[in-house]
């Protein structure tokens, strides 16, 4: 659903593989659909395994007032199988 960006708002989130998943080899991307226009990119994180998490933190300040919605997107760049997760994502408001 979308969420109405209020000032000094932010994304968070950790990222990464599941432990024991040493194929893993993805594409994390963060996309907002802002005030039902098209979705635009807001970050690309590669993720491997190598037992280490990403942390995501990305002002919102642009847009404030205005309705946005998150897209959180996975995609594999191996043909083996991925096993990655998102933690926690959530707007700090």
């Amino acid at each position: 659903p979308a969420i109405n960006i209020k000032n000094g708002a932010y994304f968070s989130a950790l990222v990464g593989c599941l432990d024991g998943s040493k194929s893993c080899n993805v594409t994390i991307s963060l996309d907002a659909r802002i005030d039902g226009g098209n979705p635009i990119n807001l970050g690309k994180w590669i993720e491997t395994y190598d037992e280490k998490l990403t942390t995501i933190d990305i002002k919102l300040n642009d847009y404030v007032g205005k309705n946005v919605e998150f897209i959180l997107g996975i995609s594999n760049r191996s043909n083996t199988t991925s096993e990655v997760f998102w933690l926690a994502p959530r707007v700090v408001q």
